[in-house]
């Protein structure tokens, strides 16, 4: 089944001709822009990745090696998410915002470089979830490759794995905006912040991991099976943690979960599909 999805995935980028990939250099856009340059050749696809302050120092050095890696044509676009208003003051909706610049950034170099389709890395799984971003894509005509194949996380990582590729097992690394929780304004020196703390929860040896920006509080968030490791380092990752600049740090007994902000979210965005579905 999963092939057989891969094979519609290909014939879709076929029929594109020419394709122009938003690209952050995690699993799915990395799984699509390796699919498009083996369907298509290196002259009839590009990446654009636009990095905004959001973005860790760790994405933006992904986006670079997997491009290199694979032989992406890569163009990087500068940018600023704080200026858009809606996402400096933590609207719920503020990565429909934030995507919306996005893409008009990518389409202007698209056009510049002679490409009429952008193609972003949303997958079957993204419908079930609170992700205002994709009603900007949708708007804006962005072509979902993965989602019209129907793969599902799952089945990506699987196929990564099938042709190689070293993205496959790759954690997901949402924007640093993500740890800030809605209806805060958001500025550099909080993501920095939230930038130095999961520096020093990785250097403990939690690669899955998040610190959410309460204020003056870090909230941590790592696997449960993973709390026993914790308390054997507690004190000295709170000591580290401090030294980011906040002046108290906790443990979120429910574990990591990504995107635990969106929870009050999801739950209309469920509520909301369910009548869809049965109306």
């Amino acid at each position: 089944m999963c092939l057989k999805k891969y094979e519609k995935l290909c014939e879709t980028i076929r029929r594109s001709g020419k394709v122009c990939v938003s690209f952050s250099g995690g699993v799915d856009s990395s799984f699509l822009a390796y699919t498009c340059r083996k369907v298509l050749g290196k002259k009839n696809m590009l990446c654009v990745y636009v990095r905004g302050a959001a973005a860790s120092e760790k994405q933006t050095s992904n986006v670079s090696a997997t491009a290199e890696k694979y032989d992406f044509p890569l163009e990087i676009i500068n940018v600023n998410e704080l200026e858009v208003e809606q996402v400096r003051r933590g609207d719920p909706r503020r990565c429909y915002f934030c995507k919306k610049n996005i893409i008009s950034l990518i389409s202007r170099k698209a056009e510049e470089k002679g490409f009429n389709i952008i193609a972003c890395g949303s997958n079957l799984d993204d419908l079930s979830d609170y992700r205002p971003g994709r009603d900007a894509v949708k708007e804006m005509g962005v072509s979902e490759p993965l989602l019209e194949a129907k793969l599902t996380k799952d089945e990506i990582r699987s196929l990564s794995r099938k042709f190689g590729l070293d993205t496959a097992d790759m954690p997901s690394e949402p924007c640093l905006l993500s740890r800030i929780p809605y209806n805060r304004p958001a500025d550099r020196r909080m993501l920095t912040q939230v930038e130095e703390a999961e520096k020093v929860l990785a250097d403990f040896g939690f690669d899955v991991c998040r610190v959410r920006h309460y204020g003056i509080t870090a909230k941590i968030e790592i696997p449960p099976e993973k709390f026993e490791q914790y308390k054997k380092s507690e004190q000295h990752i709170k000591e580290k943690i401090l030294n980011a600049g906040f002046s108290e740090v906790v443990l979120d007994e429910n574990g990591f979960r990504s995107g635990s902000l969106n929870d009050s979210l999801r739950f209309k965005h469920k509520q909301n599909h369910e009548k869809m579905k049965n109306s």
